[in-house]
């Protein structure tokens, strides 16, 4: 096929891409292919030497004026040597955006011109030479969508008068390419130029994919599995690497159809060649809590594990995860964590499982120590948040009160005084609260959440009139002007006693909060940024007890760390359930379950 120089440049951000020749080969051109002009601007060209190729073509076309050839070549060379312009004059003028913006609005004008020259010279192109014609429309539809990529009309028209001209396999994939980068439904909008390029191309297996992928659009699974049958094939005779995204979908149809270990064992071979995340959600979303899939899967990885499929450290994380957090296994969990860990002894996520399998078995003192360890090598500061959750204030306060004194300690934020706020709040004293919060606005760090806790001790202290001002202010905006965190928002509502509304906001928070459970993946961050157990505080904070109590034995059920007894015992927002006899049953229920193991 014939095709044109094209010089792909992109001015954004001033870095150039390499263009590409492909040999010129048809009757028609080779009357011309003897002219030195002209091959001479052609070498230029293809050498980078862009200025000498403008004046090679424009000699030639002195000598033979109707070289439409040559008309094509010296457009594009044309837009090569104004982009290279473009470069230069950005980097004369750095820093003066003024002068870049009107280098760029003239650099603009010049390729719109070109554009023309272009358009004009493919129509003198031979009639008969339709290979010439298609190749150089598929250049100039390159050339639009990178210098004209807002002109949408013009790009597709080039591809199409491309595919018209000559209906090859490479002009209609050209047209799908863009369609593909401009269009998020890209499989509908190009079911006719894939079913196109199939009938012309039955056996390569972009096309197949691509008929596959749209038959499973269309839910016609016959036919997909039709089309992954013959892509199989292809592949293996070719030697191609597997496919992820038919590989993907032929797993899941098979998980559909309740074919389960064949669906798990796809997943993770997916996962071998890919280490893609969306392949280990779905099998770790298969098994769950189920012990019997759970199995299948381990005895799987485990005879892959040494067959060099996939990478060791993945299989390691993905057995973890089953151990974990699918089956709480907790005993083998630990064991497998504590072999990973000894042969990869700086790794902090095994010591974080560690600690949290151990929480989980009531062994604090390993868990401590293997937080301890883990904030040794990431800075990670859990350990901090494992003693708020076990309710030890006074470790917590104490680490506060060095850090408060020690010069350019920290870069203060607001949740640095927050949580010391939080802290003086669970031990009630409200002075303390008033002095760090005050701390932390003299160092100008104001925030909603400074101004709730400052409203809340202050009601707390009587002085109602000054904690309703700071609780209004936090409630109308934050400090930087942008919406209020919801869970504040309810806070605030509450204290200032509009409970009707703060009910309704809770109400749709948990709404969405249980919505969301089902997506939920074993092993992933949580898709709800709250916990079960900030739902029953907001609840007993609303005074709905009931409904606190619903997501309390949810936080016990579910939750990845239930064990926070401690912080349970003194959090001052579940105040308004302790006299409740349901509460300490489901307190002393889950607390016996998991002291029944406690080492402390």
């Amino acid at each position: 096929m014939i095709a044109f120089l094209l010089a792909i440049i992109s001015i954004v951000p001033s870095m150039a891409q390499e263009f590409t020749a492909t040999p010129i080969n048809s009757e028609q051109y080779n009357k011309w292919n003897t002219s030195k002009p002209f091959t001479q601007a052609l070498e230029a060209l293809q050498n980078d030497k862009t200025k000498d190729a403008v004046d090679g073509f424009t000699k030639e076309l002195k000598l033979h004026p109707d070289n439409a050839y040559a008309m094509c070549n010296q457009a594009q060379a044309n837009c090569l040597m104004h982009t290279e312009q473009l470069l230069d004059e950005v980097d004369k003028y750095s820093g003066d955006t003024t002068a870049i913006i009107a280098a760029n609005k003239k650099f603009r004008e010049l390729v719109k011109g070109d554009v023309k020259m272009f358009e004009s010279s493919i129509a003198k192109l031979p009639s008969q030479d339709k290979e010439s014609q298609c190749a150089a429309y598929l250049a100039l539809g390159e050339m639009l969508s990178i210098y004209c990529y807002d002109d949408e009309v013009a790009i597709l028209k080039a591809y199409s008068n491309a595919i018209a001209c000559h209906p090859c396999k490479e002009s209609y994939f050209a047209r799908m390419n863009y369609v593909y980068e401009n269009n998020e439904d890209f499989l509908g909008s190009i079911e006719d130029d894939a079913k196109a390029v199939y009938a012309i191309a039955p056996n390569d297996a972009a096309a197949v994919r691509l008929m596959a992928l749209v038959c499973y659009e269309n839910k016609d699974y016959d036919g997909f599995i039709k089309h992954y049958d013959e892509y199989q094939a292809i592949a293996k005779a070719e030697d191609l690497v597997p496919n992820y995204d038919l590989d993907m979908v032929y797993a899941s149809l098979l998980e559909d159809n309740n074919m389960t270990e064949d669906a798990i064992d796809l997943y993770l071979k997916i996962i071998a060649y890919s280490q893609k995340t969306a392949a280990l959600k779905k099998v770790l979303a298969i098994i769950k809590n189920d012990e019997s899939t759970a199995d299948v899967a381990l005895s799987t990885i485990k005879q892959m594990q040494f067959a060099e499929e996939g990478d060791d450290e993945v299989w390691g994380i993905i057995q973890g995860i089953i151990y974990k957090d699918c089956l709480k296994d907790y005993d083998s969990a630990i064991s497998y964590y504590k072999e990973m860990l000894d042969a990869n002894p700086s790794v902090s996520y095994y010591m974080q499982c560690l600690s949290q399998c151990y929480m989980m078995k009531g062994d604090i003192a390993n868990a401590k120590l293997y937080t301890q360890a883990s904030d040794v090598v990431d800075n990670s500061n859990k350990y901090r948040s494992l003693l708020f959750q076990l309710g030890e204030v006074a470790p917590l306060l104490d680490y506060y009160k060095t850090a408060n004194e020690t010069i350019d300690f920290y870069d203060y934020s607001d949740n640095y005084y927050t949580s010391q706020a939080i802290l003086h709040t669970m031990n009630h004293d409200y002075d303390k609260v008033i002095d760090i919060l005050n701390t932390g606005i003299a160092n100008g760090k104001e925030s909603p959440e400074i101004d709730y806790y400052y409203g809340y001790a202050l009601n707390r202290m009587g002085r109602l009139d000054e904690a309703a001002s700071y609780l209004q202010k936090a409630l109308s905006q934050n400090s930087e002007g942008e919406e209020l965190d919801r869970v504040t928002s309810i806070l605030l509502k509450l204290e200032l006693g509009d409970s009707e509304n703060a009910k309704k906001e809770i109400e749709n928070l948990s709404s969405e909060w249980l919505q969301n459970l089902e997506y939920e993946i074993p092993g992933f961050e949580s898709i709800n940024s709250l916990d079960a157990y900030d739902i029953a505080c907001l609840y007993s904070l609303a005074g709905d007890t009931d409904k606190a109590l619903k997501f309390m034995q949810l936080h016990f059920e579910r939750d990845k760390m239930p064990y926070n007894f401690g912080l349970i015992a003194k959090d001052f927002q579940l105040d308004n359930l302790r006299s409740l006899p349901e509460f300490q049953e489901l307190i002393n229920k889950y607390y016996f379950e998991w002291k029944s193991n406690n080492k402390r």
